[in-house]
């Protein structure tokens, strides 16, 4: 059985930046994230799509920025703990964070 949990990135004037997805799978919690380019618009279907594809690699690269970075990181604490607590009635062996 696969659960998820996503939660966006926004910046401070509340515009989609980006998603940070939590996927349970087999006991264990993966993340995956997607930022969206500047020079695109928002496509939520699209950013989802990329965070699951990257959860599911279990594995992947932060960006080169130190600012998104950081951002990419908050969201994925702020995730991480949403993500214990929704998942806390079934069993979860180990959280990955690549």
């Amino acid at each position: 059985m696969q659960s998820e949990l996503i939660q966006y990135i926004r910046d401070k004037n509340n515009a989609p930046l980006g998603v940070v997805v939590a996927q349970k799978r087999d006991n264990v919690i993966y993340y995956g994230y997607s930022l969206r380019n500047k020079k695109d618009k928002w496509n939520r279907e699209v950013g989802i799509k990329i965070a699951i594809a990257r959860a599911n690699a279990d594995s992947y690269v932060l960006p080169s920025s130190v600012k998104l970075t950081t951002l990419v990181l908050n969201a994925l604490s702020d995730l991480n703990k949403r993500a214990i607590r929704y998942f806390k009635d079934s069993e979860v062996d180990e959280i990955k964070f690549q």
